[in-house]
């Protein structure tokens, strides 16, 4: 292989380190969000009950009970997930149904949980529920908007980064077809040296010999 082949052999085996750390600081990062949602959490549920407590009626209601169930099922996965490794019954038939499900009501829950809390801060906004009024709510309302910003965000990039996968698929295969076609070139003869140019010349002897043949004919 020449040093052309060799040398775009070696770009395509770098680029695996720079994709591993994209994935290891996103990763990073998604674990700093979601525990810094699970602690937020915590907080608000707080005052959701303590609205309970307070019998604070125009803030209650099936979606202060969802939006409770919701949270009580978001704290209790990351405890969980801790408990099972550390016990090493995470690979337990039981564990793994269980977190099959909370995972399952996560996800779709929370296809069901954003517009509750919207219509939730909605409704206690416009019915001037004051014993509500706390910075708990607010932040809520702050973080439902943020989710909703992640959310579109990882749609965007979700489709930004399957062109990224289309456009390196197709370099991929063209930096393939060129390396196929360079290990196909035909290696051509080497050059004549000087002693095969001089055995070449025909001797003074075998030119008489053809000038003799050529008069006679």
């Amino acid at each position: 292989m020449t040093s052309y082949g060799n040398q775009m052999m070696f770009n395509m085996k770098n680029d695996g380190p720079s994709l591993f750390a994209y994935i290891t600081a996103f990763a990073i990062v998604g674990l700093l969000l979601y525990v810094t949602i699970w602690g937020l959490y915590i907080w608000i549920l707080t005052y959701m009950f303590k609205l309970e407590k307070q019998n604070c009626k125009c803030a209650l209601g099936w979606k202060h009970k969802f939006i409770q169930v919701y949270m009580i099922m978001h704290i209790a996965m990351l405890p969980l997930v801790l408990i099972a490794n550390l016990t090493g019954i995470r690979n337990t038939k039981p564990v793994i149904i269980l977190f099959k499900l909370m995972s399952t009501f996560i996800s779709l829950g929370s296809l069901v949980f954003i517009p509750t809390v919207y219509m939730y801060i909605q409704d206690l906004e416009k019915n001037g529920c004051s014993c509500s009024k706390d910075s708990a709510r607010t932040t809520l309302k702050v973080l439902n908007y943020f989710t909703i910003g992640l959310i579109v965000f990882a749609i965007v990039l979700f489709i930004a980064s399957l062109i990224f996968e289309m456009k390196e698929t197709k370099k991929r295969e063209s930096d393939r077809n060129r390396l196929l076609a360079i290990e196909n070139t035909p290696v051509f003869a080497p050059a004549k040296t000087a002693t095969d140019v001089i055995n070449s010349i025909p001797s003074k002897g075998t030119r008489k010999i053809k000038r003799k043949s050529k008069s006679k004919k």
